[in-house]
């Protein structure tokens, strides 16, 4: 059983390429018609205000430029990301698995190695993407995000640690 000491002890470029790695089977297991069409980190950030603005996670006004904003420190943002997802029961294996035995670039098969920040903030998408149901629509070329929480696939303790995690990243 992997722990966050095993998270502490992966190298920068292992952090990521996990993230990545997950990210692509997260996705995967969302049925093609619910997947975000989340192209950009931008769009990821707007998603994710989305969501932080419904569960009242930050008080007072914020800009979605400022989550995961591009100066933060975004490998212990991923190591942080990693643990959340190593606390939920639906992850947990795949994620001791990929802690056990990190993904090498020769496994990445055919995944692209992008941004950093695009890395944790897909990832984190993907994986809210099996916990709430999050939309977008164009408006007036610009896209615009809406959450729903489905009580059946998120419990209390789930919402209170996305509610604390968005919190700690826009602070950052």
């Amino acid at each position: 059983m992997s722990s966050i000491k095993d998270i502490d002890n992966l190298d920068g470029a292992a952090v990521f390429l996990s993230l990545s790695y997950l990210a692509h089977d997260l996705r995967e297991a969302v049925p093609e018609a619910e997947r975000l069409p989340v192209e950009t980190p931008d769009d990821a950030r707007q998603a994710l205000a989305a969501l932080a603005e419904q569960l009242e996670a930050v008080p007072g006004s914020f800009q979605a430029g400022q989550i995961v904003a591009d100066d933060a420190d975004i490998e212990t943002i991923g190591r942080e990301t990693l643990s959340m997802f190593l606390d939920d029961p639906a992850v947990r294996d795949e994620v001791e698995d990929l802690l056990d035995d990190p993904p090498e670039d020769a496994q990445m098969s055919g995944l692209e190695l992008v941004a950093e920040s695009a890395i944790v903030l897909g990832a984190l998408i993907a994986w809210l993407q099996t916990k709430i149901e999050i939309s977008m629509v164009y408006s007036e070329g610009k896209p615009e995000f809406s959450v729903r929480l489905d009580k059946d696939k998120t419990d209390p303790k789930t919402i209170s640690r996305i509610v604390d995690y968005l919190a700690g990243l826009i602070k950052k």
